[in-house]
């Protein structure tokens, strides 16, 4: 069996872009907060990419997602690759449901992969032994992130569609 990409491109273009929205994300977006949340722009980046109909490279950019956000992050990345995952998982599922709405799907997506990553991610600490209040973890950080997060999926979806469609163009037909 092997492995047959047919757009190299649609990989390749996710280690600058993806790379660049971490550093983003590590020094920008952290420091746009509402209570103790930020924005998570790679994830959105990652949902944007898995809502697109033509695209077919979503598990290779959330892969490449969880490797660059486990370099940057002190969270353990069983606990980043297993959010992730199942993010683009649930997103795939979303767009085959919700194929006529791509937005529809994206901001659907953002609400509830941010906080399923956010809720992985605070068992991980927990199993790493932080304690931490969970009414405070979801009031104060996974609620006000996935705000944030659904204000900044509209911005990274137009950005990603356009990105998609350059990258797999529509034939025309004659």
């Amino acid at each position: 069996m092997t492995l047959e990409i047919k757009n190299p491109l649609a990989t390749l273009i996710a280690i600058p872009f993806l790379a660049l929205m971490v550093i983003a994300q590590s020094a920008v977006f952290s420091g746009i907060n509402l209570f103790q949340g930020a924005a998570n722009v790679v994830l959105l980046s990652v949902l944007a990419w898995a809502v697109q109909e033509q695209v077919r490279t979503a598990w290779q950019w959330s892969l490449i997602a969880t490797l660059f956000v486990s370099i940057a992050s002190a969270l353990p990345p069983w606990a980043i690759a297993l959010g992730y995952i199942t993010s683009t998982g649930l997103t795939i599922t979303l767009r085959r449901w919700l194929w006529k709405f791509p937005f529809l799907a994206m901001m659907v997506a953002s609400f509830f992969c941010t906080l399923l990553t956010q809720t992985i991610e605070a068992l991980g600490l927990r199993l790493y032994g932080i304690n931490f209040s969970w009414y405070d973890a979801f009031y104060r950080v996974m609620l006000p992130s996935a705000m944030l997060n659904l204000l900044g999926a509209i911005p990274i979806y137009a950005i990603l569609t356009d990105l998609a469609k350059w990258i797999h163009p529509q034939e025309m037909k004659i």
